[in-house]
């Protein structure tokens, strides 16, 4: 990247990933440092510090980039690493393309999604969508369904739908424990997620970490009420208590459970989708590509200043 960029006369270098020298860097995830060691809880390869070897170049140049995190999260990460001055860092979220939900009838999803998987029309369907099932804790919320089935009757319509690649046998084995095997259904991975939101009631991901989560955003945008924690980074858009649930860093199965025991009656969830659905209807791509554009005008006329 480095010959290309000094080959050439460029008015703006954008980069998604880390290379030497660059004007804008949209940081998708954190200081890989912080990542291996503190997330993942590994020793450095040799790969590993050549990575942390080429960020530091790009953070600590005396041209230094402006940083993009796409959280605030992930600000926070950076922050803790680097010194950065707050005015170098502009926060910029993913966006969500609107056109994907709304040219689909929710009604008929409903029927379609819900009619493949054996699952009843007056099912409270809780979605899990992920391709981690440790990291994101599917366990947390197979727990807390359990739980909330378990303590009141009135709440036992409650299913799982999970979309995704991960170790399924091993957590329907966790389920049949529990005694709610009938209750979770494991769909795999599929190239209509859309009609899944649009299937469900609630969105659940109470993720150990993740710099954003366009899940969760994706869920709001189909009316989904969201239940995350303080280590998704897509938290910056949820009020807890009006479009979703925040738990704790470290959930408990008893906080679960009553995250989803609030969500059990149908206008709760609808009011708090209809609240989330409106917050994501700012955060479209345009609006972020918008965002992204400002900087650009703002970077190049200070160049001719």
């Amino acid at each position: 990247a480095q010959k290309t960029i000094k080959k050439g006369v460029y008015d703006i270098v954008h980069s998604h990933d880390r290379i030497f020298e660059m004007d804008l860097f949209t940081f998708h995830g954190i200081p890989h440092r912080t990542w291996i060691k503190e997330t993942k809880r590994n020793r450095l390869s040799l790969f590993d510090r050549a990575m942390v070897w080429v960020e530091q170049k790009a953070f600590n140049n005396l041209n230094a980039p402006i940083i993009m995190p796409v959280s605030n999260l992930v600000k926070e990460e950076v922050l803790k690493v680097y010194d950065v001055p707050e005015s170098r860092i502009q926060t910029i979220h993913p966006g969500v393309s609107f056109e994907r939900f709304s040219s689909l009838d929710r009604q008929v999803c409903r029927h379609e999604i819900r009619h493949r998987h054996g699952l009843d029309p007056d099912d409270v369907v809780v979605l899990f969508v992920s391709m981690n099932f440790e990291l994101k804790r599917l366990d947390l919320v197979i727990n807390g369904i359990a739980e909330v089935v378990e303590k009141e009757e009135r709440n036992a319509s409650f299913k799982l739908l999970v979309v995704g690649k991960g170790d399924s046998k091993r957590f329907m084995a966790m389920a049949g424990d529990l005694g709610i095997s009938e209750r979770v259904v494991f769909a795999g991975v599929t190239d209509e997620v859309e009609k899944y939101y649009l299937a469900s009631d609630i969105f659940a991901m109470p993720s150990g970490f993740d710099t954003f989560g366009l899940v969760v955003l994706e869920a709001m945008a189909a009316g989904l009420p969201v239940i995350i924690t303080p280590r998704v980074g897509a938290r910056d858009l949820v009020d807890s208590g009006v479009n979703g649930f925040i738990l704790s860093e470290n959930p408990s199965v008893a906080e679960m459970t009553a995250a989803l025991t609030a969500l059990a009656t149908h206008e709760k969830r609808m009011q708090m989708g209809e609240n989330g659905r409106q917050i994501a209807i700012r955060h479209n791509w345009d609006n972020t590509a918008d965002k992204v554009a400002e900087l650009y005008r703002q970077l190049i006329a200070g160049r001719n200043h």
